[in-house]
């Protein structure tokens, strides 16, 4: 289980000696010579230390305000305590776990996480991961959870990949709130169909016994699960169902998109 730790940071040494207008010329230079180029729209932005120009992650906090929760039944303690949630009742294949995520899956958004989860663009998830905390820290807190545990890939898939985009995640989610991340927890031990192509029948019938659970010290402990997306909540339920068959209560489940109620945004004008 991972704890708390501190990332360790190295100075910029050509910067450390110069006087502070030396460097900011030698800063703007370098903009000129290597503008930053934003990875969604193409255009160039002022400051280079994000690869998402202000424009394009402006667009992605307007989706902020759509659900925070889906589930199909909520308590009334729950409603009273959420009155802007919207229970997608009419929807059974969403999973009954409470999911608290940034915004939809929908343009730009949709465009960063494919960013950061086919290219590599592993700051990009960090700063997605932090923003999710910043504005659902409250939901996040309410679920009383002990443990994160983020959902695993097939060990084929983390070689070929090279990084567990839901570890990503949950590694931030540990530094901002302190809850400790269980990477032995679960395991997923069947290479299945990549879930993005599937029906959501499909999708249920995919992923029907490709984890397990090790968790009898972990045995009463509350949980959250953690992941990039929750498309039709397939993949968490089944997590889910696999931990608490192990004992262990699922509290909810974390991630930074839903495919639910997806929309547009226009990008900047060309």
């Amino acid at each position: 289980m991972r704890g708390n730790q501190s990332p360790t940071k190295f100075p910029n040494l050509w910067q450390a000696n110069l006087p502070q207008g030396l460097t900011n010329i030698g800063s703007a230079i370098s903009e000129l010579i290597y503008p930053a180029i934003c990875i969604i729209c193409d255009k160039r932005y002022s400051s280079g230390r994000y690869s998402v120009c202000p424009y394009c992650w402006g667009q992605m906090l307007k989706k902020r305000q759509r659900p925070i929760i889906t589930k199909t039944s909520l308590s009334n303690k729950k409603r009273a305590a959420y009155p802007s949630i919207r229970p997608q009742a009419s929807e059974p294949q969403i999973s009954p776990i409470p999911t608290i995520y940034l915004g939809t899956y929908c343009s730009p958004l949709s465009e960063m996480l494919q960013k950061f989860k086919y290219e590599g663009f592993l700051s990009l998830g960090e700063r997605l991961a932090l923003t999710l905390v910043r504005l659902r820290a409250r939901q996040i807190q309410a679920l009383g959870a002990d443990v994160l545990i983020p959902i695993p890939l097939h060990i084929t898939g983390f070689k070929a990949r090279g990084f567990n985009q839901a570890l990503v995640i949950s590694d931030i989610l540990n530094r901002l709130t302190g809850l400790p991340v269980a990477t032995n927890m679960v395991e997923k031990i069947v290479k299945t169909k990549n879930q993005a192509n599937l029906s959501t029948e499909h999708r249920q019938s995919n992923l029907a016994g490709a984890f397990i659970a090790h968790g009898s010290e972990f045995s009463g402990k509350r949980v959250i699960i953690v992941d990039d997306v929750m498309t039709t909540g397939s993949t968490i339920a089944e997590v889910g169902k696999t931990i608490e068959q192990a004992g262990i209560k699922v509290v909810g489940a974390v991630a930074l998109a839903s495919a639910i109620d997806c929309c547009t945004i226009s990008k900047p004008a060309q």
